[in-house]
């Protein structure tokens, strides 16, 4: 039984013979030293096995003899196609004169949308997992490129939009369907983020524009008026609550605007009132009446005992959402603490009869 894998031989004997006859056919392979050589046909020592020829030149030789022969063939192949020269296109179906025996399409361009055709699926997945994975980075390298090509990108787009205004509309149109509230909170939040940029944005718009502005809306008055008219039928909550917040948060802003307005344009404040009281003389003076009627009444039962309070009234008549500390300082400017003291009374009798039953009708 042999002890290892090595272990070939039964015995020491025939491991020796073994030897011998590999020295003999070592010493036999020696005596072929010499070789001729395949081109000029002169005895060489060779170095290896694959040793073949004398010298550089002759091996040369033979290489260019090689090449010779192939030229040859090819050209017996390229006279039989040649008669076969032009030929139709696989993807356009142009005709074309082909340079090379397996050319199929005429250019580079059908070669290209032809692959793509073939393999849309195997695209579609690679693109999709590309874009999954490099986010960032294909965003960043779109803004970079529209930076540096704005008036490119600006052009493109124009030329697009006008050759296909129906189709931009529809998908327009579609999408804002589908993406209302998206819509709403995109533009909702950049307005907060850009209030003073929006601002001047507008007043710059409308100050170049003022006179476009001015033909527009004298041209579209009807048009105009029944559009906010709409938009306020729709949305008559919604614009309440914005004013009443706006209004308690810019309580003195308010106050300030409507203070420099009144400086400024005091005579047109002037026309228009004086313009109002000619167009509704009867109308003023049947509220007058019932006023005087009211103090009447509340004179007879002792409320009002001075002449001076028809001040107070008129002052309420005037301004009914008038504040209570506003109202105060007129009371203790013509009847001091007095005034005071019967002030809740003809606040719970006169002010709420007179609104509920004069101004509401």
């Amino acid at each position: 039984m042999p002890s290892n894998n090595r272990h070939i031989y039964c015995s020491k004997k025939c491991q020796k013979k073994a030897n011998e006859q590999r020295r003999e056919h070592r010493i036999e392979n020696k005596k072929k030293e010499f070789q001729t050589c395949e081109v000029c046909q002169t005895v060489f020592s060779p170095i290896n096995r694959n040793h073949k020829f004398c010298s550089e030149q002759c091996r040369i030789k033979k290489r260019n003899k090689i090449q010779k022969e192939r030229g040859r063939r090819y050209r017996e192949q390229y006279k039989k196609f040649k008669q076969i020269k032009a030929r139709n296109c696989k993807f356009c179906g142009a005709r074309f004169v082909s340079k090379i025996q397996n050319q199929i399409y005429c250019s580079e361009k059908c070669q290209k949308k032809a692959y793509r055709e073939r393999a849309k699926d195997k695209i579609k997945e690679y693109s999709k997992e590309y874009r999954e994975k490099n986010k960032d980075k294909i965003r960043e390298r779109n803004r970079e490129y529209r930076e540096e090509n704005k008036d490119k990108v600006r052009e493109r787009n124009r030329e697009y939009r006008e050759k296909n205004k129906d189709k931009v509309r529809k998908r327009n149109k579609e999408y804002r369907e589908k993406n209302k509230d998206k819509i709403r909170e995109k533009k909702r939040e950049y307005r907060e983020k850009n209030k003073d940029k929006i601002r001047e944005r507008n007043r710059e718009y409308r100050e170049e524009n003022k006179e476009y502005m001015k033909k527009y809306r004298e041209e579209n008055k009807d048009r105009i008026r029944e559009r906010q008219k709409e938009y306020y039928e729709k949305n008559k909550d919604n614009i309440k609550e914005h004013i009443k917040e706006y209004q308690e948060e810019n309580k003195d802003k308010i106050k300030e605007y409507q203070k420099e307005y009144r400086e400024r344009n005091k005579d047109k404040i002037r026309e228009k009132k004086r313009e109002y009281q000619e167009k509704n003389k009867d109308k003023i003076r049947e509220k007058k009446r019932e006023y005087r009627k009211i103090i009447y009444n509340e004179c007879e039962q002792g409320i009002v005992r001075d002449t001076q309070m028809a001040k107070v009234f008129w002052e309420i008549f005037k301004n009914p959402n008038i504040s209570l500390e506003e109202l105060e300082l007129i009371l203790l400017d013509i009847n001091g603490d007095r005034i005071r003291e019967h002030y809740g009374r003809w606040r719970s009798i006169t002010y709420e009869k007179y609104f509920t039953e004069v101004v509401e009708e």
